[in-house]
């Protein structure tokens, strides 16, 4: 019971971490990211953190499914595959809106006050 118990809340856990890495993925994004270049460019330029954060989805996914036991194993198993991949495509969504609301920003054109 207690390792079950345990092995959700490695799964909020694991969820938790996809939130932060597609936020900050998007936040990267829109701050560093070059509006004349493409999508996928900043995983390039980011990559170290970008990889930090994929060894934490699946340091906490394999936690989870290390936690449980018998007839927990295969949902907690199948559920941590999903928030994984729910966060990888996360990721990627998060990078792309990023960038485009980076290109937004910069097409605007500056505001010229004359006295």
């Amino acid at each position: 019971m207690t390792r079950s118990v345990l092995a959700v809340a490695a799964l909020v856990l694991l969820a938790l971490v996809g939130v932060w890495a597609t936020w900050g993925m998007y936040d990267l994004a829109s701050i560093y990211g070059d509006p004349t270049g493409s999508e996928l460019a900043l995983f390039s330029t980011f990559g170290m953190p970008l990889l930090i954060a994929v060894t934490l989805l699946l340091g906490a996914a394999a936690g989870a499914v290390a936690l449980s036991r018998g007839r927990m194993r295969r949902p907690v198993t199948v559920a941590a595959a999903v928030i994984v991949g729910i966060s990888m495509v996360g990721i990627v969504v998060a990078s792309h809106y990023g960038v485009e609301d980076k290109r937004a920003d910069t097409a605007r054109p500056s505001r010229v006050t004359t006295t």
